[in-house]
């Protein structure tokens, strides 16, 4: 029998009355049973538990990046280290870098004003390295240990800077200035005299939200932006006109420009050069339809041109192909304009194209000649065209509907007779 103490008592142990048992209840034998019962699955758990703790170890968060290398300590270490790693990470070489981050201060760029602020030499860096390489936010994260909203506002600094500085660094070309590499070739002087560069157009794939497509895609089924450009005969673009859709028609494009008095086209006398898709009227030069032009078609056996319309196409061939060549090295320079651009929105892009192109003329202001790659250097260089990238022909005929056209048609005439008459 098993007792239990009333606590309500008040009375001291030993001044019990000798009837005490006759006070007290008695406990039921099932009901200890069950309180022990209870009691062997609660010590039962315990030792559960105690067992999980030791063979599961306590969760601990752990930072995402736990490199001890700052984005500006990579920097840093990139800028004292070997010229060439540097080139290779971000596309320009240490002192052309300095030079740039000064240019994007001139432009206005801040630096954070908090703690821990990012200074303009990695804000650079982390745009640089971004379409060098073609990357994600979210890898440029991980290399500078920033989150993508950090990545994304430094890109977007330093773009913006970029476009502000395009009016310094993308100017028309000197109308009054023969170009050396034309003035020194027999084969082009004087015919070439008055041309101040060429003219083309090149699809640039883009990224567009749904609901929006539409006018994006272009004539060979994929989304674009339909960008038109000029170049001078040192490779530096001249003139830039991105973000049109990619189903906007090249004629509505160059038309529109043309008529637009803030674009300065070629003054009286003085021609761009331009592909067959063009048309032969006054300040743009085509070549002659129906005769060999294309490098690559005279590459065979019979190499020498035939007659005067051929001799024409063939030089002309190789004065237009500077913009060949910027498109190659453009593009080869700056990898994320030749792919998607998920990260950034339509506006973004047609900026991003507009940023490279200022920094490709940064490059070639700085950056001699003889340091681009041979392939470029070379006039008779030949793109490996993407069949994306293409524009299609937009003006069927050279036409001679106002005198102008007509007399244009006769200065090429002239021009190509000259040619034939000289020739070795």
């Amino acid at each position: 029998m098993s007792y239990v103490h009333d606590s309500d008592s008040h009375e001291e142990l030993d001044d019990l009355p000798d009837d005490i048992d006759s006070d007290l209840e008695p406990v039921e034998d099932d009901t200890l049973e069950t309180a022990l019962m209870v009691g062997a699955q609660f010590h039962q758990l315990v030792n559960i538990f105690s067992a999980s703790s030791s063979a599961f170890p306590p969760l601990r968060r752990t930072p995402y990046r736990e490199s001890t290398l700052t984005g500006l300590d990579w920097v840093n270490e990139l800028l004292a280290g070997n010229p060439r790693r540097f080139k290779d990470a971000m596309g320009i070489n240490q002192c052309h870098f300095s030079i740039l981050c000064d240019e994007i201060k001139r432009a206005g760029f801040h630096e954070e004003t908090r703690q821990q602020r990012i200074d303009i030499e990695e804000s650079v860096a982390i745009f640089l390295h971004t379409i060098k390489g073609h990357q994600r936010q979210r890898r440029a994260g991980e290399t500078f240990r920033h989150s993508g909203e950090t990545i994304s506002r430094h890109c977007h600094k330093v773009i913006n800077a970029l476009c502000y500085l395009a009016s310094d660094y993308i100017r028309p070309p000197d109308f009054n200035r023969v170009a050396p590499w034309i003035r020194n070739n027999r084969n082009l002087y004087p015919y070439f005299k008055d041309c101040i560069g060429a003219i083309d157009g090149t699809i640039i794939p883009a990224w567009v939200p749904e609901g929006h497509q539409g006018s994006y895609r272009c004539r060979k089924g994929y989304l674009a932006q339909n960008v038109m450009l000029a170049c001078d005969f040192d490779l530096k673009y001249t003139f830039v006109l991105a973000g049109w859709e990619g189903s906007a028609n090249d004629a509505r494009i160059f038309n529109q420009t043309k008529a637009d008095p803030r674009y300065n086209f070629p003054p009286p006398g003085k021609f761009y050069v331009v592909d067959s898709g063009y048309a032969n009227i006054p300040g743009f030069m085509t070549p002659y339809r129906g005769e060999r032009y294309h490098l690559p078609e005279w590459l065979g056996s019979n190499q020498l041109p035939g007659n005067a319309r051929e001799l024409f196409n063939r030089r002309h061939a190789t004065v237009r192909n500077v913009i060949e060549r910027s498109f190659g090295l453009l593009k080869g320079k700056f990898p994320i304009i030749k792919g998607l651009m998920p990260n950034y929105k339509v506006h973004s892009q047609t900026d991003i194209v507009i940023a490279c192109c200022v920094l490709h003329n940064f490059i070639r202001m700085h950056e001699p000649l003889e340091n681009m790659p041979p392939e470029f250097r070379n006039t008779e260089y030949v793109r490996r065209h993407d069949p994306r990238d293409r524009t299609f022909p937009f003006m069927s005929n050279d036409g001679n509907a106002n005198p102008s056209v007509g007399e244009h048609c006769v200065l090429r005439d002239t021009i190509a007779q000259a040619m034939w008459a000289n020739r070795r």
